[in-house]
């Protein structure tokens, strides 16, 4: 087992990458590889939050999010959805709620598909049920708290163009809809809602592109 100041050391590192570096994205997604790498050796699995080596894989985990202060930068580092999974569920569960709250602060919105499946998959332990999570039932509501974070989350899942935005709704609803039912209620309202104003985008479209059709008849 790793020690807690080994992975220390790849916290420095990715600090002292971002402050010497702090265009090469790169540099701190290698530190990651080399953490994985090394839990790896050691054919680690899972990682208790609880343990100290655990604490010091949160705190690689915020760091991005920290030094960088945009969630998408996360979309830049290959390794860092490996280096997540070595998290237990409460691990997870804490990044993707560090995750949510940072892109609700600063208002980031997820512009296109292919980052609107990304980020999805790393905050998953919120979006549905994961196969190592407790088997007492969560407090009804710590869970209601959760899931309207979430809900507020959706509203970030924005593009100005309405076609790309459908298949961001619909990129959102394969996830969302594997959340079960006792989720439903706090996620699907913001997707319908999300889809009806993409209907009226489609409309005021309908009626430009007439009116452009109209103007070349004439």
């Amino acid at each position: 087992m790793p020690s807690e100041d080994m992975v220390a050391l790849q916290v420095s590192l990715v600090n002292l990458a971002h402050k010497c570096y702090p265009d090469k994205v790169d540099y701190v997604d290698d530190v990651l590889s080399k953490t994985v790498d090394i839990f790896n050796k050691f054919g680690l699995e899972k990682i208790s939050m609880s343990k100290p080596v655990g604490k010091e894989v949160i705190k690689l985990l915020k760091m991005p999010v920290d030094v960088y202060d945009d969630v998408l930068t996360l979309l830049k580092l290959e390794h860092y959805g490996n280096l997540l999974d070595f998290m237990d569920y409460e691990g997870r569960k804490t990044i993707a709620l560090y995750v949510i709250n940072n892109a609700l602060e600063n208002e980031t919105k997820i512009g296109n598909a292919e980052s609107a499946d990304t980020l999805l998959g790393l905050i998953s332990s919120l979006v549905q049920d994961q196969a190592d999570q407790p088997a007492t039932p969560q407090d009804p509501e710590d869970f209601a708290d959760e899931q309207s974070l979430l809900g507020r989350f959706l509203h970030l899942l924005q593009s100005d163009d309405p076609d790309e935005q459908y298949i961001i709704l619909n990129t959102a609803r394969r996830h969302f809809g594997a959340g079960g039912n006792k989720r439903i209620p706090f996620t699907l309202p913001p997707i319908v809602f999300a889809a009806y104003q993409l209907a009226f985008k489609y409309y005021a479209l309908k009626d430009t592109v007439s009116t452009q059709n109209q103007q070349i008849s004439k």
